[in-house]
């Protein structure tokens, strides 16, 4: 028993010195060559952020991404070695790469920030010179190389949001594009006093406000546009910019084939009023999060913050609109510098999902130019 026991004591530590020497050796490969572990952490990274998306495009940008990041730190391997294999190094090279670095680290991610964070890339850099100045090449180098890891983990975040960017853009096009058509079809603006109305064959189907100071536009005639929640086909937008669909104040109306298709056209809980089912709010909520995402990856928006549903209120006498029901986000313009929400009510009728983008001041319930966009929308019954 003792022999067998023994035995096995030998085998377990034949085994462990087996999967130390394994383990050293593979920390040594990692060392020689940081591209390939730091690639294939990067391609976790990728593939987590890319979740939301189709499994074949997220392949396809996760493997650009891994090739991005591959190519990067093998070519700051390949010169960060020749220039330490030099008899006489000099630090003036890399200190100007550092500042390149840092300069476009400061305008791209942290001018908008407070002093205290825009002070950290100035102080890094100017401690990397202190160390070049005394000799330290070690630290230097050190500090170097981590600079390097971090501009490529922002930089990853750009790779991710140019591919996101021209998914979106892509689908986007491709929906607009059938979206197109199937108006160009079916539908007709026509002028008259005070408003336009949408015709769908001989039928009478919206009715939209021309105001002073807002601008129609045809969804029809609008390209792609940046960080807009889509929760169906586009009608029109109306907004404060003639250039600017979504300019805020703005008032968006879309069908709502989407949601009813998503749902299985049971949008309305069992109640007295009519409130959202869960199954509405859940898509209405996608649809917003998807759209908002980019402009948060940006740093265009901050505190996006989900509300809960909301309803317009039976007193402000919308007719048509009255108490629709809808669900409410709040978030920070950070561009404008203000506080700002956005809006989707599903009509009544169930045929269009209204969106409002607005920043009311403190105890109103819209901008005066957004209620009165909701106080022209007319609903013609078309059944």
């Amino acid at each position: 028993m003792k022999y067998i026991n023994h035995n096995n004591l030998l085998f377990l530590r034949e085994v462990f010195a087996s999967g130390v020497e394994q383990i050293r050796l593979a920390l040594r490969l990692a060392a020689r060559y940081p591209e390939w572990p730091l690639s294939a952490a990067a391609g976790a990274f990728y593939l987590h952020q890319l979740e939301h998306l189709p499994l074949l495009w997220r392949l396809l940008f996760a493997a650009v991404g891994v090739a991005f990041t591959w190519g990067l730190i093998y070519a700051g391997r390949i010169w960060l070695r020749q220039r330490l294999a030099q008899s006489e190094l000099r630090l003036g090279p890399e200190l100007v790469v550092a500042g390149i670095l840092v300069a476009g680290v400061y305008w791209t991610d942290f001018v908008r920030e407070s002093w205290q964070v825009v002070i950290l890339p100035i102080a890094f850099w100017l401690w990397l010179l202190w160390l070049s100045w005394r000799g330290r090449v070690g630290a230097f180098y050190a500090g170097f190389v981590g600079l390097l890891l971090f501009v490529l983990a922002v930089s990853a975040y750009r790779v991710l949001f140019v591919q996101e960017w021209l998914y979106g853009y892509a689908a986007y096009y491709s929906q607009r594009q059938a979206a197109v058509a199937e108006l160009e079809q079916r539908h007709r603006w026509e002028q008259s006093d005070g408003g336009r109305t949408l015709y769908r064959s001989d039928n009478a189907v919206l009715r939209v406000p021309e105001l002073p100071g807002v601008w129609f536009h045809d969804s029809r005639l609008i390209s792609f546009i940046y960080g807009v929640p889509e929760p169906g086909v586009g009608i029109c937008y109306l907004s404060a910019s003639e250039q600017d669909p979504f300019a805020v104040p703005a008032v968006a109306v879309f069908q709502a084939n989407r949601l009813l298709n998503a749902t299985g056209r049971e949008v309305f809980s069992k109640s007295a009023a009519p409130e959202l089912s869960e199954s509405a709010i859940e898509f209405l909520r996608d649809t917003v999060e998807r759209a908002m995402l980019l402009r948060r990856r940006n740093g265009e928006i901050e505190s996006l913050e989900y509300r809960g549903p909301t309803r317009l209120p039976a007193f402000l006498k919308l007719k048509d609109l009255n108490e629709s029901p809808g669900i409410l986000y709040t978030y920070r313009d950070r561009l404008l510098d203000e506080d700002a929400r956005l809006i989707m009510y599903l009509t009544p009728d169930r045929r269009y999902i209204v969106v409002v983008n607005d920043a009311p001041d403190p105890g109103l319930l819209f901008e005066p130019t957004s209620l009165a966009i909701l106080r022209g929308i007319r609903l013609p019954d078309s059944r």
